[in-house]
């Protein structure tokens, strides 16, 4: 369990999303946020996810982030659930209260407050996860002395339910989206996570769900490419493999 936090927080709302915009100090990034392991049954799948999506860039931001006095970091949203996060707000007391009405000072008291963590909240990355294990690399190779663990970056909270079908794939189709509008997806961070691409849901559930698969995570080869490799002895096919055969098959 990790220890209790407290952060400043905006309490804000876009859509169908409230969240809570806060900073949070590196070293408190390294220790409480976490893989988002839990989005498939699949271990090996969360493996591969985490590897495809994130390895190709961690050390370069580690590097930066130790060997740079100018270092600056964009924000991170935080997917939270489990534990007891609470958000308290704020009562604002103006010496004097200028030209804000009182119901702009409503407004205000609405929207400022306090987010406390219980330390049994699982907290993992669903935009910024180059970033976030970059931060975990920096933290690792720095000493115990190091300004860098008291450096802060700007992270977004929002709720995530991994109870239901609905919840899990709610976050997913919130990463992709995300992400198409930073830069180009990869075809296997696309069928690792995508919720609005039917062949890459297929996929997904051929691993999670189908008697051949599900148990066995050695018949699928977990690669970004649609190949099995020489060396391959008990693959099937690869998950870019189940991806295309999917495609191959509805237009057929």
């Amino acid at each position: 369990m990790n220890a209790k936090i407290t952060l400043p927080a905006i309490r804000s709302r876009v859509g169908d999303w409230t969240f809570y915009a806060t900073t949070m100090r590196l070293a408190d990034v390294a220790s409480h946020v976490k893989a988002p392991d839990e989005v498939h049954e699949s271990k090996r799948l969360s493996d591969w996810i985490q590897r495809e999506a994130i390895e190709s860039h961690a050390q370069a931001i580690g590097e930066y982030i130790a060997s740079n006095e100018q270092r600056f970091l964009g924000s991170i949203i935080i997917g939270v659930y489990g534990g007891h996060p609470d958000w308290s707000p704020l009562k604002i007391r103006l010496s004097s209260s200028g030209d804000l009405t009182d119901v702009q000072i409503r407004r205000l008291e609405s929207a400022l407050g306090v987010l406390h963590l219980s330390g049994e909240e699982k907290l993992f990355p669903v935009d910024g996860q180059h970033r976030v294990e970059g931060i975990k690399r920096a933290i690792k190779s720095a000493a115990i002395d190091s300004p860098i663990r008291d450096d802060s970056i700007s992270a977004v909270f929002i709720s995530h339910d991994p109870s239901t079908v609905e919840g899990v794939a709610r976050t997913r189709r919130l990463f992709t989206t995300l992400n198409k509008k930073a830069k180009a997806v990869s075809k296997s961070q696309t069928i690792a996570l995508d919720e609005d691409n039917g062949f890459a849901i297929v996929a997904r559930r051929l691993i999670d769900s189908h008697p051949l698969f599900r148990g066995d995570d050695s018949r699928v080869a977990f690669n970004s490419t649609g190949s099995l490799g020489v060396s391959e002895k008990s693959a099937l096919t690869s998950v870019v493999g189940l991806y295309e055969i999917a495609k191959d098959l509805y237009g057929s």
